[in-house]
């Protein structure tokens, strides 16, 4: 019974075969990654909960629900209005978010039909809501957290 050892082409067959697997792994690998990269996240600010009552500005822009509208190519934190802007533009610049808002009189929903429902997005964020939620705005949260949404929170 010859081993690896014992044969030096056995050995280099052996190499070979490994060098091969291992360059189709990293292939395979290398073809995945921009396909997964090539995915926009899409991020909901909410507006629709008094983020700008009183001296609180918590939007990322005024124009709602598409920041864009505002400026399409933004370069600097001052091509949006709001006390979130630079944060919105920073996610902009980087060609990797799709951002929109949920505007002042919308009501947050899962699993509907509308252009702002939770289930068109992958992340919400809450900042400094003002109001209460409303039992079916509290479940549609819940229901899209369970469901793998990313939840981000700023409060006072």
């Amino acid at each position: 019974m010859l081993g690896l050892g014992k044969s030096p082409r056995g050995f280099t067959t052996a190499v070979t075969v490994f060098g091969l697997l291992a360059t189709g792994a990293a292939v395979q690998v290398s073809t995945a990654d921009p396909a997964a990269a090539a995915t926009t996240h899409r991020v909901l600010f909410d507006n629709a909960h008094a983020e700008t009552a009183g001296n609180a500005d918590w939007i990322v822009s005024t124009s709602q629900p598409d920041p864009t509208g505002e400026d399409s190519s933004p370069s600097g934190e001052a091509d949006w209005t709001g006390a979130l802007s630079s944060w919105g533009v920073a996610l902009q610049q980087t060609g990797d978010y799709a951002l929109d808002t949920l505007p002042s009189g919308g009501s947050l929903t899962y699993g509907g039909s509308s252009a702002t429902d939770l289930s068109n997005f992958d992340t919400l964020v809450l900042p400094e809501p003002n109001t209460l939620f409303t039992t079916a705005e509290k479940t549609a949260i819940m229901n899209f957290v369970k469901n793998g949404g990313g939840l981000f929170m700023i409060s006072d």
